[in-house]
């Protein structure tokens, strides 16, 4: 009897280490077969992230990290840009822990607070969605719930690519996801500070070439000003001159027709004739004072005014 009982404990030993072993595959094959049986949400990415965060919120609370409303990859590349570490939540309905994890883990105002003044960002989502499932698979979750831990890594001197440094399935505490955090966090920190030192390099150096060109453009801004007005300077100087020597050969040739004309009229008088009773005498002022006097002959009056009739 002491024998059979002892053979009795022995077998549900081995069955219990058996089940223990085997319990992460056949959980995991038996939520897959549940998932193919059943249709996925084909929502987008988005909206997929901001209906988890809302059934979230009338399940558990308002109280819970500040989930990222946007798409995996856009969480990643987020979490690249900012130099940020990325904790990836999955879960489903179908597993036991689902609530309890929500409502005493993810719900933990110390967890929360440490999410908050680390500057982690958080992604969650509910395999039932496309989005989730797919990221499920890319990262290759077994037991639920299921936390990733990603981080950028660099090296060659390349641009960095988001690598999951480490994974926590099925039931956590809060303690464990902060120790487990603070693990990465004490860790891979320093290679982001050097991330961040060499971009602050970068932008300083951008930004002292982006003001070099802009006090280059400026500069020639200035000079390109400078160099018009001197050519419209010169120009309207140039103008000046034309316009004075025109008005100078305009008064020449008006002051060599008055001469000519002169000349003319003088060469078209007739010689003064003797000074007797059919002579008449014209007296001329001039206008520097001097005077000056025609003797012409009577009879060349009367033929001027003759001809001055007949022009009438």
């Amino acid at each position: 009897m002491v024998l059979y009982e002892l053979v009795a404990a022995c077998v549900n030993l081995v069955r219990f280490i058996i089940t223990a072993i085997l319990y992460p595959f056949t959980s995991q094959a038996a939520i897959t077969n549940a998932q193919s049986q059943r249709r996925l949400r084909n929502q987008d990415p988005r909206a997929a992230a901001i209906q988890f965060k809302r059934e979230f919120e009338e399940k558990y609370g308002t109280a819970h990290p500040d989930f990222f409303e946007g798409s995996y990859s856009q969480a990643l590349e987020h979490a690249k840009r900012e130099l940020q570490f990325l904790m990836v939540i999955l879960q489903t309905d179908e597993h036991d822990y689902t609530i309890r994890f929500n409502n005493e883990t993810l719900t933990s105002q110390d967890l929360i607070q440490f999410l908050r003044e680390n500057n982690i960002l958080v992604w969650a989502g509910n395999i039932r969605d496309k989005e989730a499932y797919l990221v499920n698979n890319k990262l290759e979750a077994t037991t639920y719930p299921f936390v990733s831990i990603i981080v950028l890594q660099t090296s060659n001197g390349n641009n960095g690519k988001m690598v999951p440094v480490d994974r926590i399935e099925g039931l956590s505490t809060p303690t464990i996801l902060i120790e487990r955090l603070t693990n990465q966090i004490n860790q891979h920190n320093p290679g982001l500070q050097r991330i961040r030192h060499e971009r602050a390099e970068r932008d300083a150096a951008r930004q002292i070439r982006e003001q070099q060109d802009t006090a280059y453009r400026m500069s020639l801004q200035a000079d390109q000003e400078k160099e018009r007005k001197a050519r419209e300077a010169a120009e309207a100087e140039r103008m000046k001159r034309e316009q004075k020597k025109k008005r100078e050969e305009e008064r020449k040739n008006l002051a060599a027709k008055k001469e000519l004309w002169r000349r003319w009229a003088l060469s078209q008088l007739p010689a003064e004739p003797a000074h007797n009773q059919n002579v008449t005498r014209l007296g001329f002022k001039l206008p520097d004072g001097r005077r000056s006097g025609l003797w012409p002959s009577a009879q060349l009056l009367v033929e001027g005014n003759v001809d001055e009739s007949e022009e009438e």
